[in-house]
């Protein structure tokens, strides 16, 4: 980014990874990609778990292969909707400290939330708890809609969280 860029317009000439569970291809992912490619981000890379959790992601070769392959400038996290509802939330602290150190420090790292159907027990407090200020979204405040199994988001309702993602992340960005 040049140093004249400011807002969003850091994104430009960077290379963007989002990854996590099954919510990242449910939409958000197509409709963020446009406005990254107008912004001019060098490269884009979505990858997706069904029915993964922090725990699998911390375990996971994945992250390796995915930085190794894309070498990001920003990391977009979207997991914890398949924990939502772990008795002891706390127990994740490890397994997302554990994600967190695969990323390193020299990369924008933004965690999205999981985009809860009803109230959670605690894991998104304790997400929200190990990333720097701002650098998590609350998606469970989002409203969108859903598909039929009441949990993802329709067509509609993923364009209504891109939004807030991008809305999210230009404000963040304005702020630096």
């Amino acid at each position: 980014a040049s140093a004249r860029a400011h807002g969003v317009e850091t994104l430009r000439h960077r290379r963007v990874l989002m990854f996590g569970d099954s919510m990242v291809n449910c939409g958000i992912n197509v409709w963020l990609r446009p406005r990254l490619e107008r912004l001019g981000v060098e490269r884009y890379a979505t990858h997706s778990t069904a029915s993964s959790t922090t725990l699998t992601w911390s375990t996971s070769p994945k992250i390796k292969q995915y930085l190794q392959r894309y070498d990001p400038d920003v990391v977009i996290i979207v997991i914890g909707s398949n924990e939502l509802f772990h008795p002891y939330p706390r127990m994740m602290i490890k397994p997302i400290k554990a994600i967190l150190a695969q990323l390193g420090q020299h990369r924008q790292v933004y965690w999205v939330g999981p985009p809860a159907w009803k109230k959670d027990k605690g894991i998104i407090a304790v997400m929200e708890s190990l990333m720097p200020p701002g650098h998590f979204l609350d998606s469970a405040k989002v409203a969108m809609t859903r598909q039929s199994d009441g949990y993802h988001p329709d067509f509609r309702g993923s364009r209504q969280w891109a939004n807030a993602i991008w809305s999210w992340l230009t404000q963040l960005l304005e702020k630096k």
